[in-house]
């Protein structure tokens, strides 16, 4: 992280956190990787990719509540940012709201239909979360 380190030192800049961020995020050190995105996101508001960064590493570090914050700042930004739909449609499931999550996915489908086709992308990864629904006894009888 040291050529990061000097960089931000001498300028710290949006980007340069974000960047170191992303490297922390790869060796697995979510705390340090969610701090340099929330300088991000301060220095730069309108960056949506650092409130989803920001969420991600929230997300990780098991901090639901502060991610669906991040990701909903995120789409405060930008409306059409797709991994933020997707993370908040995935949280959703997580909290048992699949009407949520489906009116989430629909928009999401809106803006980037091309990421719905043959179950690949993120939608695989939003549904794969979601416990099927238990089918009563009449449902399975012939």
């Amino acid at each position: 992280m040291t050529q990061y380190d000097i960089a931000i030192g001498r300028q710290p800049r949006a980007l340069t956190y974000h960047m170191r961020g992303l490297a922390y995020a790869a060796l697995g050190n979510h705390k340090a990787a969610l701090a340099d995105f929330t300088k991000a996101a301060e220095l730069e508001p309108k960056s949506a990719a650092s409130f989803v960064s920001k969420g991600d590493e929230e997300n990780a570090l098991d901090l639901p509540a502060a991610a669906m914050e991040s990701y909903r700042k995120a789409l405060g930004v930008d409306p059409k940012e797709v991994d933020a739909l997707a993370a908040v449609a995935a949280l959703l499931v997580d909290r048992g709201d699949l009407a949520g999550a489906a009116q989430t996915y629909e928009q999401a489908l809106k803006v980037a239909p091309d990421e719905s086709a043959s179950g690949s992308g993120w939608r695989r990864c939003v549904w794969s979360r979601a416990t099927p629904p238990k089918l009563s006894s009449s449902s399975t009888a012939a």
